[in-house]
């Protein structure tokens, strides 16, 4: 068979939602790479998620489609890290965050800028972000400053049904946004998606 680009999200389809990768998953994915295809980690995680998934596969080249493709990173075993930024897009959140802290004033609220720096407006729960994630607490109205590549709105003490609602309300035109698990928004600049990052 000639090689096929093979795209892999990852929660809820190589991972668990617990974060386990199964034996039987990493033989099938290891097969795959050795019979000269490429996989690609294609996930809405940033990209220090992304690699605990990259280094538990022991994927050395290749790309890596982070932040619902806002950020995309060439493997390069040569580079210090181990990676290099390929492609990243941006977009000034000021209008989205502010649409989204009227909805749902007491959620968390994140933004990634373009050097891959996090900035949150408290505390997530724990072991919602990867480990080796940099996280700075600001003032949420300092999040209007920034530069984004993705938001991520979360609601800790909410309903389901109200974190919809309060989604549905937003009428957010300008940026594509999904919907995760846990009361949990991300958002991403408009077009921009895991499909356009790959």
């Amino acid at each position: 068979m000639a090689p096929h680009l093979i795209a892999l999200d990852v929660d809820g389809t190589i991972v668990g939602y617990d974060g386990s990768l199964s034996e039987s998953v990493r033989q099938v994915l290891d097969r795959l790479a050795e019979d000269g295809h490429h996989l690609v980690i294609s996930t809405g995680r940033a990209l220090p998620g992304a690699l605990e998934v990259v280094h538990a596969l022991g994927l050395k080249h290749g790309f890596v489609v982070c932040s619902n493709g806002s950020v995309v990173v060439r493997l390069d075993p040569e580079q210090p890290l181990g990676w290099e930024l390929h492609h990243v897009v941006s977009f000034d959140p000021r209008d989205a965050l502010e649409k989204m802290h009227e909805a749902l004033p007491s959620a968390l609220f994140l933004v990634e800028d373009p050097d891959l720096h996090r900035w949150a407006s408290g505390e997530f729960p724990a072991g919602e972000l990867a480990e080796s994630d940099t996280l700075d607490i600001v003032d949420f109205e300092q999040l209007l400053t920034k530069r984004a590549t993705r938001i991520v709105m979360r609601e800790v003490n909410g309903t389901a049904e109200e974190f919809a609602a309060a989604v549905d309300r937003l009428g957010l035109h300008e940026v594509s946004y999904s919907v995760g698990w846990s009361n949990w928004l991300d958002i991403a600049p408009d077009g921009t998606s895991k499909a356009s990052g790959l």
